[in-house]
C-alpha cells in the first residue's frame, strides 16, 4: 500500500559522511571541553566548523535530489543565492579568523554558516511537506433525489427507489 521509494545511494553516503563529521566534532568538543588553553579553545572553534559541514552534507543531498533548483523559480533561487552566500561568507570568515586570530570572526562566521544552512534546509522541508500534502477533491455525494433509469429494471423503477447497496458509480 505505501509509495515509499528505496533510498538512494547518495543519501547513504550523505548520512555516513555526516555521521563520521559528528563524530569528529563531538571528540573535538570532548578534547577541548576545558577551554583553558588556547589549542582547546580552538578545537572547540574547529569543532562548530566540523558540525557545519555535517549539516552541508545531507542540505547538499536534498538539494541534488529533489532537483528543487531546476525547476525553481526566481523567489527559490534567491533563497538559494542567499543562503549560499551566508554560508561562503561563512567559510571565508572561518579561514581568516583561524589563519590570522581574531575569534570575534569565528562566532560571525559560525552564525552565517548555520543561518544559510538552516535558511536552506527550512526550504527543503517545507517543499517536502508540500508534495506530500494530498490535493483537496471536491466529493459529489447522491442523495437519491435524481430520476434516472435503471438498467434492467422496469421503466417505472429510477435510482431514488433503489437501496445505495446495489449503485455502482
Amino acid at each position: 500500500m505505501s509509495s515509499r521509494q528505496p533510498i538512494a545511494r547518495s543519501a547513504w553516503i550523505a548520512l555516513a559522511v555526516g555521521t563520521v563529521l559528528v563524530a569528529i566534532g563531538v571528540g573535538l568538543v570532548i578534547a577541548g571541553f576545558a577551554d583553558t588553553t588556547p589549542a582547546q579553545q580552538t578545537m572547540l572553534d574547529a569543532a562548530s566548523a566540523v558540525f557545519a559541514l555535517a549539516v552541508a552534507v545531507p542540505v547538499i543531498q536534498m538539494t541534488w535530489e529533489s532537483r528543487v533548483l531546476l525547476r525553481a523559480g526566481r523567489g527559490v533561487l534567491l533563497l538559494y543565492a542567499v543562503a549560499t552566500l551566508a554560508v561562503l561568507s561563512g567559510v571565508v570568515l572561518y579561514v581568516v579568523g583561524f589563519a590570522t586570530g581574531p575569534r570575534t570572526l569565528l562566532t560571525t562566521a559560525s552564525t552565517l554558516t548555520f543561518g544559510g544552512l538552516g535558511l536552506a534546509f527550512c526550504f527543503l522541508a517545507w517543499q517536502a511537506i508540500k508534495k506530500e500534502r494530498p490535493i483537496a477533491r471536491t466529493v459529489v455525494v447522491d442523495d437519491g433525489t435524481d430520476d434516472i433509469p435503471v438498467p434492467g429494471a422496469d421503466a417505472s423503477t429510477t435510482t431514488a427507489d433503489v437501496p445505495d447497496e446495489s449503485r455502482r458509480l
